[in-house]
């Protein structure tokens, strides 16, 4: 009997081991798929042990990441250079946005018609 519960008190130990570092990892399980998960969990595995740095790391784990804005091909810019509609500069072919000025570059299309 007195075996049986040296096993049993060890499994309870161990239990409680890994649902203390189950708990004290949780936001990073939780963000594990953000962009910055590696910055989240090395916060968590840096500051964790502060009750502000794990707070801190929980709050970013659950936080709502901003969209990244995403061209369509359809508004990719043309092989000749791009003129800017807010500055009116010509910008490198193959630009996304104005060498100039930052505003994203539109494509227009010119429709020929007989």
């Amino acid at each position: 009997m007195d075996e049986v519960s040296l096993i049993s008190n060890c499994f309870f130990v161990l239990l409680v081991i890994v649902l203390c570092i189950l708990i004290y990892f949780l936001p990073a399980i939780i963000g594990r798929k953000k962009r910055d998960a590696t910055a989240l969990a090395t916060l968590n595995l840096l500051l964790g042990w502060t009750l502000i740095g794990w707070v801190g790391a929980l709050v970013w784990a659950l936080s709502v990441e901003a969209a990244i804005p995403q061209m369509s091909a359809t508004a990719m810019p043309a092989a000749n250079p791009g003129l800017c509609a807010m500055c009116r500069k010509y910008s490198r072919p193959q630009s996304l946005f104005c060498t100039h000025c930052g505003q994203p570059l539109s494509v227009y299309h010119l429709r020929i018609s007989s």
